[in-house]
């Protein structure tokens, strides 16, 4: 069954994430090592055209492990990517760029079997990545 976690960037879910598994693996949020590979430390330091290119390949990523990983358990979710976009990127984006991603998006959706939405838990440690303002 495929778990994902929705939660702000603020919040370790790494404890729970463990906990969900239960023998099954837990996939990490690939955002990072995405930023990374392009010389970046977080999405937003990106120009808004690479990050929207680098959204739209984590989501679509997001929707191919979810098919290939049935059983796992993702610390991280489309949802929380989507929420991040209509944030920062709205007033960038077309109505029709919009559907577009909510059509790359849609997969995702349909493969989260169970959607584990976290509002509260233990502070997570600054990472160097991360946006942790409360």
């Amino acid at each position: 069954m495929s778990q994902v976690i929705s939660a702000a960037p603020n919040i370790d879910v790494s404890a729970f994430a463990a906990s969900l598994a239960r023998g099954a693996p837990v996939l990490a949020d690939p955002s990072r090592r995405a930023c990374e590979r392009l010389g970046y430390q977080t999405l937003y330091e990106a120009p808004a055209a690479l990050q929207k290119r680098l959204r739209r390949e984590l989501i679509r990523a997001h929707a191919e492990s979810l098919r290939d990983n049935r059983d796992a358990v993702c610390d991280h979710s489309v949802f929380v990517w989507l929420a991040d976009w209509m944030r920062w990127l709205w007033a960038q984006t077309p109505a029709q760029e919009w559907e577009e991603v909510l059509a790359e998006a849609r997969p995702a959706v349909e493969r989260s079997e169970v959607i584990h939405h976290v509002v509260a838990g233990p502070a997570a440690p600054y990472d160097g990545y991360r946006w942790l303002d409360a």
